[in-house]
């Protein structure tokens, strides 16, 4: 039901043509001014790294101050980054799953709002972050709009890489996995995936990747069920109420940031409600 309640919130803000506060190019500079600076490079900084040579074990050791972030907000928790997708913005977290569906980040109305954590996860100890943002449909850049670029894997051969930054520490993710669901509780295919935000044993969290790979348009990699996990959540606009997800996994030790291995799965499980034609 949390799925369902959040899609409503997610395309209700992304169709809205209510007044903006200002126009998005200035507001889009207003958020890169306010990012932190870093105290060491992150892969994404790093061409040689994403080229291919090997790295060694990933320095997850917070490389952001958010001291005048959470001044201005003391909600702001974290700033992700895809390189070279123009997902360059902060992270917040409440507690709920609505305030920054159409809120920025002086606290006023926003329609493009900010991507956010789900309420339910721990950010620091926690199993498997979720993030949700808006797509506000074809043609459009803001916030997780680009995140539909993942429907071609040659995209995510050329940006695998997710750079979470967070009050507790850095991380490097890379893209694992990308399906579609529906936000629909009476669909007979309706997954939440946001329930799992944490697992009772290794056997819960590979029950979870298996029901992703069913679904899943493609897996890069191999999935496994003792790493910690990240989502990035947003609507697509094909049929009414679908959600996309880009899962993803932590950068490993002595792995490089290229992709890996992608296989296209044939036959995915896609909503029921999906076109025959597609």
């Amino acid at each position: 039901m949390r799925l369902y309640a959040l899609a409503a919130g997610l395309c209700a803000a992304a169709l809205t043509l209510g007044a903006v506060r200002a126009p998005a190019w200035l507001e889009a500079r207003r958020l890169q001014n306010s990012k932190p600076d870093t105290g060491t490079p992150s892969v994404s900084e790093q061409p040689e790294t994403l080229a291919g040579s090997p790295s060694s074990a990933p320095d997850t050791s917070p490389r952001m101050d958010f001291t005048e972030l959470r001044r201005q907000n003391e909600d702001v928790v974290g700033w992700i980054c895809l390189p070279g997708v123009g997902i360059d913005l902060p992270v917040m977290q409440t507690k709920d799953n609505q305030t920054y569906l159409r809120r920025g980040l002086d606290g006023e109305y926003d329609e493009l709002g900010l991507p956010f954590v789900d309420y339910e996860c721990d950010l620091q100890n926690g199993q498997h972050t979720i993030l949700y943002g808006h797509n506000m449909g074809p043609g459009r850049s803001e916030r997780f709009s680009p995140l539909h670029n993942y429907w071609d894997p040659e995209f995510c051969r050329e940006h695998p890489i997710i750079q979470l930054d967070t009050l507790y520490e850095s991380c490097t993710y890379k893209i694992a996995a990308v399906f579609v669901l529906t936000s629909r509780p009476e669909d007979p295919d309706y997954f939440a995936f946001n329930e799992y935000v944490d697992f009772a044993d290794e056997a819960q969290a590979q029950a979870y990747l298996n029901e992703v790979e069913r679904r899943a348009m493609y897996t890069v990699g191999e999935l496994r069920p003792d790493e910690r996990l990240l989502s990035l959540c947003t609507c697509t606009h094909e049929i009414a109420d679908l959600r996309l997800v880009i899962l993803a996994r932590p950068l490993r030790a002595g792995e490089d940031a290229a992709c890996g291995a992608i296989r296209v799965n044939p036959d995915p499980v896609m909503p029921s409600r999906w076109p025959a034609d597609w």
